[in-house]
């Protein structure tokens, strides 16, 4: 009896864990983590040995189910939840770019599972494709990312050129040069960081 109510309050212990992170929406098993803490709860509230054996064969086939289900939770929560974590910023960062990424084929392919997985009621088995998806779309993502990043620094390296030559042309001092070029040199160094292609594209409309 003691060992099935320490059983039973490290279950309630572990799952009030698993809780804090799944009422975020950010993670899988919401309803069966409540389900198991009412369940357990109820077990626990029989304070009578007797009392709690009874309800505990009572509710027997109700706690062989839902110990399938604590294992998959345990499992996720202690082991997968850093792989978990990783998918959902790169899934986040990519979106960014979905307009573009889902003109090349395999990035959209693996873009879409990536959104499968991270809704899906109960991704536990499908976790392990999370770092070749990610691989897959980076690859693609950091090229797309280079060129716009590449032809947009060299619309704006152009301009700069052109003003000094500009202001050189006038003996502009090196007050004018500065306030000419330095917002100019400032949204050049927002590109070469900037992860979104919609803003590299505006940064470019905006050096004009």
């Amino acid at each position: 009896l003691t060992f099935l109510r320490s059983a039973l309050d490290g279950w309630s212990s572990q799952l009030n864990r698993y809780k804090t992170f799944a009422e975020t929406g950010q993670y899988p098993g919401q309803a069966e983590i409540s389900a198991g803490l009412t369940l357990v709860k109820a077990l626990l509230a029989c304070e009578e040995s007797y009392a709690f054996i009874e309800r505990f064969n009572e509710r027997k086939d109700e706690l062989l189910d839902f110990a399938e289900s604590y294992h998959d939770l345990e499992h996720f929560y202690e082991k997968q939840k850093p792989t978990w974590d990783t998918l959902r910023t790169a899934y986040t960062t990519y979106t960014l770019n979905r307009v573009q990424l889902e003109q090349e084929a395999k990035a959209a392919a693996a873009l879409r599972r990536m959104h499968d997985i991270l809704s899906a009621p109960s991704p536990y088995g499908l976790i392990h494709e999370a770092t070749s998806l990610i691989t897959t779309v980076e690859g693609v993502n950091a090229a797309l990312l280079a060129a716009h990043r590449t032809e947009t620094c060299e619309k704006i390296d152009a301009y700069l050129t052109e003003i000094i030559q500009d202001i050189d042309a006038v003996h502009g001092d090196a007050t004018l040069k500065s306030l000419c070029v330095g917002p100019l040199q400032t949204l050049r160094t927002q590109v070469a960081g900037d992860t979104s292609i919609a803003h590299i594209v505006q940064a470019a409309q905006q050096a004009l």
